[in-house]
């Protein structure tokens, strides 16, 4: 459950030139939450957490093939919608960045989250609903988004 990231040569993921996420490297395994706080202003926020999810999976490939910044591997391939340059999500902050705004029954009020995955929206939301979580989810739901006294 912990994470640890040690570039030899090169630093793909440029977190030798960040100071918070250089601090970590520094120090051995850290939480997935811990890397994340520290790699939320960087251009590869969260990566070490979605790349070892990735490499874990028995379906993984040999190689992870990412474009560089800017360039659609899908380019003029999608039918319907063009050159939808949405894809399926990435690594870079242009593609996890989102905001969320929740409002509603159960929802605490003024609460600003600054770094959270999209997996705890989603149990976030299940929570909300007074839904069990699915067995293969892998969010936790954002205790400070919830009132105090909230029941489904």
């Amino acid at each position: 459950g912990q994470l640890a990231y040690v570039a030899t040569g090169a630093d793909p993921l440029t977190y030798a030139n960040n100071a918070a996420t250089r601090t970590l490297m520094e120090g051995g395994f850290h939480s997935p939450q811990d890397w994340l706080v520290a790699s939320a202003n960087t251009e590869f926020p969260d990566a070490l957490l979605r790349l070892s999810r990735l490499v874990a999976h028995p379906d993984c490939g040999d190689a992870i093939v990412l474009g560089k910044a800017g360039f659609d591997l899908a380019a003029d391939y999608e039918r319907f919608v063009s050159n939808y340059r949405g894809g399926h999500g990435g690594l870079r902050a242009a593609e996890l960045r989102v905001p969320y705004v929740l409002s509603g029954p159960g929802v605490a009020r003024g609460v600003t989250i600054t770094t959270a995955r999209a997996e705890d929206v989603g149990a976030t939301l299940f929570t909300l609903l007074g839904l069990p979580l699915p067995d293969f989810a892998d969010g936790n739901a954002l205790q400070g988004a919830l009132r105090a006294n909230h029941t489904p």
